[in-house]
């Protein structure tokens, strides 16, 4: 398994400019390490973590991560609440892409409406991982008169308008796709309405949205650690950086076994981890060092540093 993760090192920086070789490589992972959740119930080290810190690539750690919590391990969850498989999401293989459309623009919610047997949504989602990739996206919505996200569709790619999505061309995670949806009363068969009350609808998304940030931040440490080995190879920074890092990421790993074991269960996720404030700190040195070895920010290095700035934006 080692090769995958050498070899996705080796087609970091082509992949960040070329959309079908990283949709190639994402294939070539899922394949190897599907995104199933129960397979790491024992503590065995997450792909997600691995990619980063082995392959120093974030973007796909992300975009394993998305798969596992937000797409598979929500969808179970909402399918033991409704007690029944739910339709286009029980079908969807380890190697498709499926993407939550749940991050909102606050002038502009998603909100929705029953019009003769079909559902009409109008409405903007603004970040959405892997959504140009997306075989299917999940869409959080608010029935018409609410405030509070009271309903979920799902969307097979295919039945999308083509200009629905935008490409965000973010400066970073560019080895995975991010995407915003407008749609302006779009109307679909009720089918794609999934079915479950709206309280369990946001105990999943809860859940499940804990789970990905306690999982993001673990691949985030694993990335400050990969980095920070290339730097100390170059002999840009001493072996007591990446002792600090290992302290971050041991704590966190261990946050994030009890965060899965609770999730997995369908209990309260707990919120520690990693000091943040000391994750960032690490950002700031490494974002230091790198931006003085190289002034043209063109450098793998540089590329690699602008996938860590992801959190320092999430702070603002």
């Amino acid at each position: 398994m080692s090769n995958i993760f050498t070899a996705l090192g080796k087609s970091y920086s082509a992949r960040c400019a070329d959309r079908a070789a990283a949709l190639g490589a994402w294939r070539d992972f899922a394949g190897a390490f599907p995104p199933d959740l129960t397979a790491y119930r024992d503590g065995s080290s997450l792909p997600s973590a691995m990619a980063a810190l082995e392959a120093g690539d974030l973007g796909l750690a992300i975009l394993w991560i998305v798969q596992a919590t937000l797409v598979r391990a929500f969808a179970k969850d909402l399918a033991d609440e409704a007690r029944s498989p739910l339709p286009f999401l029980s079908s969807i293989t380890p190697v498709e892409i499926g993407a939550l459309a749940h991050s909102e623009d606050r002038d502009f919610p998603v909100y929705i409406h029953e019009e003769g047997g079909n559902i009409i949504i109008t409405g903007r989602k603004k970040y959405i991982t892997g959504g140009l990739q997306a075989d299917l996206v999940m869409v959080t919505a608010r029935w018409r008169g609410s405030e509070k996200t009271d309903a979920l569709l799902c969307l097979p790619r295919s039945l999308l308008p083509e200009a629905s999505l935008v490409d965000l061309s973010l400066p970073m995670l560019r080895t995975t796709s991010h995407a915003s949806l407008s749609l302006e009363g779009f109307a679909v068969p009720r089918e794609n309405l999934i079915t479950t009350g709206p309280g369990a609808l946001r105990r999943c998304l809860k859940r499940w949205g804990l789970a990905e940030r306690s999982l993001m931040m673990e691949s985030y440490i694993s990335a400050e650690m990969h980095l920070a080995g290339k730097l100390l190879a170059l002999g840009l920074c001493d072996s007591d950086m990446l002792v600090r890092i290992e302290d971050l990421l041991r704590a966190q790993r261990t946050a994030t076994r009890t965060v899965l074991s609770a999730a997995l269960a369908g209990e309260r996720v707990p919120t520690e981890g990693a000091d943040i404030f000391q994750v960032l700190a690490v950002f700031k040195e490494l974002e230091a060092i790198v931006k003085e070895a190289d002034n043209s920010g063109t450098s793998e290095l540089s590329m690699r540093l602008d996938d860590l700035s992801l959190l320092a934006s999430l702070k603002k």
